[in-house]
This record gives structure tokens, C-alpha cells and sequence, in this order.
């Protein structure tokens, strides 16, 4: 994505993206847990708004999470998608995740900032939260008036037998310049997005998809804590009165 977003929107949800895709991971993560509670009953049927109730009650009963995630970044102007793997760790209104390949790095976000945390380069760059995006950012679950208020949803068209998927588009202005739609797979066992598809208005695409998912296993404010190595130096891109 392109860094001039950043001061459109008031907050880097949709930036940050350097050589590893991580600005559209971002803008995932902003919708990745989140999608697991939205409904819209005006669109839904009563079955698909079964399951997705159902889903929602799940999600209620989340105190921390873990899993791996993959993500593919696809644009015009690459001939092969840029690929990154790590883990992803949530506990109230924080979020970790650490990726491991191509390059190590550590994004930690709440409701007050967003940390990207550059392990080779010992740079840190802190960015605040602010506007409406900063209610969704904050939790990795938000509840079902926060998504309705932002998106309209649908059942996805292209879903095999079985599936719960859903198409979701945005109506809120703020996201409308960033996000064309947004396409994501539940899964309905545990009540957690297994794959999740981003197209922004300049057609680039960014996949996520999460696997070996664990809920609930005692994660401590600690462990969604950055480990920056010694000598990082922190930068606060946004603040002018940090600027050289």
C-alpha cells in the first residue's frame, strides 16, 4: 500500500508495507477475528443467519488465542505474490504477531497503538490509533454492532457445500478508499476466520489464511509483549514533533 494512506485515514491500518506485505495484514486483522461476529439480518437468510449466531456465541466465550497464519500479497505489479509466515497471538484488546519468514518482525497492536518492529534492522516505529478504524483495531473480536455499523454482508456466491463464507463491503467512507471487499471462511467448530481475502480498489489482493488454531490456553499480558533486540531505536513517524 502506499504510505500517503497513513495521513488520509488516520491511523497506518492500511500501510507499513516495506518489503513483507505487512500493510494488508494489517487491514486483516482490523476485519480477520471481527468477521466471526458480523451479521446483517436484513441481508441474510434465517439458516446462514443460524450458523452465523451460532459462530458469534463462540467468539463470546474467547479469552486468548493463537495460531499460524500465511499470507499472500498479490498485485499487478509483481509477477509472483509475496509470500510471509509466523504466528499471531490475541488477548483482550491486544494483538501479536510475529512473522518469521521472509524477515523477521513483530507487530504488536491495541487500542491506543499500533508497534512495527523491524528485528534485523533494530527499528521500531509506533504509530497512534485514531479515527473510527481505532474501535475495530482494538479488539482481535470485536462484537456485532462494530461490524455492522462498517460493512454490508452477504453469503459468498463462490462457497463449496458446507462452507460459511461470506462477502463483506464496506459502507463506512473511511474504509471505502482502502477496501473494495472482503471475502472470509469460518470455521465453525471453534468459531475463528480460517481464510481471509482482501481486494483494495487498485485490484491488489492479500490472502491470510490461519491454521492450527488454539482458544483459551492461559496467554499472559507478557507473551503479546515486542522483544526488541539491544540497540533498537524507536521512530514516531506521525508525531511532528519527533521529526528530525
Amino acid at each position: 500500500m502506499k504510505s500517503h494512506r497513513v495521513q488520509q485515514i488516520q491511523t497506518p491500518s492500511l500501510t507499513l508495507s516495506r518489503n513483507t506485505g505487512r500493510g494488508d495484514q494489517i487491514a486483516a486483522l482490523v476485519a480477520v477475528f471481527a468477521l466471526t461476529g458480523s451479521l446483517h439480518a436484513a441481508e441474510l437468510d434465517a439458516a446462514l443467519l443460524k450458523r452465523l449466531e451460532a459462530v458469534d456465541a463462540k467468539v463470546a466465550a474467547v479469552k486468548d488465542l493463537a495460531a499460524k497464519f500465511e499470507q499472500k500479497k498479490f498485485s499487478p505489479l509483481l509477477k509472483k505474490p509475496i509470500t510471509s509466515t509466523g504466528t499471531i497471538r490475541a488477548l483482550g484488546d491486544a494483538m501479536l504477531w510475529l512473522t518469521e519468514s521472509p524477515e523477521p518482525t513483530q507487530l504488536r497492536i491495541d487500542g491506543q497503538t499500533l508497534q512495527l518492529l523491524y528485528v534485523n534492522q533494530k527499528s521500531l516505529e509506533v504509530y497512534p490509533l485514531k479515527g473510527k478504524m481505532a474501535s475495530m483495531a482494538a479488539s482481535p473480536l470485536p462484537r456485532l454492532a462494530t461490524l455492522k455499523e462498517k460493512f454490508d454482508l452477504a453469503a459468498d456466491p463462490d462457497a463449496k457445500a458446507g462452507e460459511l463464507a461470506l462477502v463483506l463491503t464496506p459502507k463506512d467512507p473511511e474504509l471505502k478508499p482502502f477496501i473494495d471487499r472482503v471475502r472470509v471462511r469460518l470455521n465453525e467448530a471453534v468459531g475463528v476466520v480460517e481464510r481471509f481475502e482482501l481486494t483494495d480498489p487498485d485490484g491488489e489482493r492479500t490472502e491470510i489464511t490461519f491454521s492450527d488454531p488454539k482458544l483459551n490456553t492461559g496467554l499472559a499480558a507478557k507473551d503479546l509483549d515486542l522483544t526488541p533486540p539491544a540497540g533498537t531505536k524507536t521512530m514516531r513517524p506521525l508525531d511532528p514533533a519527533a521529526a528530525p
